[in-house]
């Protein structure tokens, strides 16, 4: 047991020391030296967005994981002129730029606008900053997860996990509807969905009362809603290929006529990556004579696939009520697994290590949602109710191994287990939202939710013996939690001489069971 806990205690040093990306950072100052935060910066490889980052309150930025490339930035700031830097080869980490001083826009007095071309890539809003994807390169053939690694202020991790400038947790909604989704599953979510059709993206890194962020920030993906009548579609495929291969198809179809709306998405991805490691470790004594050796390779891999559909109906009874039904169903069935080899070595081979993990998962999520939205003659006041019932089934199965050997190759130790590790989670909610502008600027918001969750977790845990899996009671659990929430919000934001930003209050009272 000893030699087994030393090889996985070194198992994430090698990950450390295969890490051979580079960092590029700076800082950002108007001509008085000061800083400017929120100012966008794009990184550019031949013309071409890669991704991109919002400035802190300092005006620092930072950018990870990038290859050794010659590349460009591109910074623009509200009020400021656009600057576009020379081209830089990238071969050192962290390579710092010197400090770029934009200089004011020279046309900061127009009494008039008119936008004749396309909406800017990037627009920022008092507690907000908002991203048309539609000028974004991949928009038009890339699902949505690869889209956001392109996305100022998002980083996307190998595994999935979307950041938010350093933030280690980002909300995610659909619409303004929260997915109930983290790690792979949502990352497996927004590989289903193709970008192109997005609309824009709302990223808010200090989310107002009006939503359940939970501290974190949060992401909301808008999706297009075309109101040309008659029958229109897209469809969309994109391959790529590593050691495994990685595909996503996906189609959709919109019929309007009068005041009904049909839209549905049908789409399927298939995921696949491996890793392998090798690392070594040698012992030595307080002396500094060597003690031991061990030598450890493991290789890991992924194969899965989504099938993901979507149905909408919507109706309007007049220009400004409209009522909304969404159906929601995603299948995914995956394996995984890891394996490992470990040898060691004193003044010769000691003993040797083998092990894996082998790990058989089916998701099938359904959704369904009812949205109902009323307008007023003022422009932006409206307001919304929203019914939704979400329903998140696992099953997964785990089978563990591990084996020791003595010099001679000769079994010393046999351990085998099997977890059964099915799931549920039900959500049901409740809650309306009003919003009223004001001519002087601001905007009010008022809102009541209500929410219903049951999470169920059936842990068994069994250990093979002559041949057979004998439930093991003592470490199994099934565990089974239920919370309603009742809340309550106010919101206000002002952009005037006097106020300018957003404040609000929030009230919930919650019960819980289990």
């Amino acid at each position: 047991m000893k030699r087994l806990l030393t090889v996985l205690v070194f198992l994430p040093l090698f990950v450390w020391a295969q890490d051979s990306t580079y960092t590029l950072q700076g800082r950002i100052q108007n001509e008085q030296a000061r800083p400017i935060a929120g100012a966008t910066i794009i990184l550019l490889k031949n013309t071409k967005v890669l991704q991109g980052v919002v400035a802190d309150s300092t005006g620092f930025f930072e950018l990870h994981r990038l290859a050794k490339e010659t590349y460009q930035v591109q910074v623009t700031a509200l009020g400021y002129e656009s600057y576009t830097s020379p081209s830089f080869f990238l071969n050192r980490s962290p390579w710092n730029l010197s400090v770029i001083k934009l200089q004011p826009s020279k046309n900061t007095d127009l009494k008039e606008v008119k936008i004749t071309g396309k909406r800017p890539l990037i627009e920022h809003d008092l507690d907000k900053t908002i991203v048309n994807v539609e000028n974004l390169l991949s928009s038009a053939t890339s699902h949505v997860l690869e889209m956001l690694e392109k996305v100022p202020g998002i980083t996307v991790d190998t595994d999935g996990t979307i950041r938010s400038n350093g933030m280690s947790s980002v909300t995610v909604l659909m619409d303004g509807k929260p997915t109930y989704l983290s790690g792979r599953d949502l990352a497996d979510y927004l590989r289903s969905l193709p970008a192109s059709s997005l609309d824009r993206l709302e990223l808010m890194t200090n989310p107002s009362t009006k939503y359940d962020a939970a501290g974190s920030a949060l992401l909301n993906i808008k999706r297009k809603k075309e109101r040309l009548q008659g029958l229109n579609g897209s469809l969309s495929a994109n391959y790529s290929q590593g050691w495994e291969s990685r595909t996503n198809q996906s189609i959709s179809l919109q019929y309007t006529h009068q005041k009904l709306r049909l839209s549905g998405l049908l789409s399927h991805s298939k995921d696949g990556n491996q890793t392998r490691e090798q690392v070594g470790r040698t012992f030595t004594e307080v002396s500094g004579q060597s003690e031991a050796f061990v030598n450890l390779m493991n290789r890991s891999w992924l194969s899965g696939h989504s099938l993901t559909g979507k149905l909408e109906i919507e109706y309007a009874f007049t220009k400004k009520t409209s009522l909304s039904l969404e159906l929601d169903y995603t299948h995914a069935p995956k394996r995984e697994g890891l394996s490992y080899l470990s040898k060691r070595f004193a003044t010769e081979l000691d003993s040797t290590g083998r092990g894996s993990i082998d790990t058989h998962s089916q998701r099938n999520n359904r959704g369904l949602s009812l949205h109902l939205q009323r307008e007023f003659d003022r422009k932006g006041q409206e307001w919304t109710i929203d019914l939704t019932h979400w329903s998140y089934g696992n099953q997964s199965t785990q089978f563990l191994q591990n084996q020791s050997y003595n010099p001679h190759e000769v079994l010393v130790t046999d351990q085998r287990f099997r977890y059964d590790l099915p799931s549920s989670l039900l959500i049901s909610t409740a809650k309306t939202d009003f919003t009223r502008p004001f001519a002087s600027g601001g905007t009010l918001e008022a809102g009541l939710k209500w929410s219903h969750v049951t999470n169920d977790l059936d842990s068994r845990y069994y250990q093979r013996v002559d041949n057979e899996f004998i439930p093991k009671y003592r470490q199994s659990n099934h565990f089974i939690y239920q919370e309603s929430i009742r809340s309550a919000y106010i919101n206000a934001r002002k952009n005037g001489k006097r106020w300018q930003g957003p404040g609000g209050a929030a009230a919930r009272t919650n019960g819980a069971k289990g």
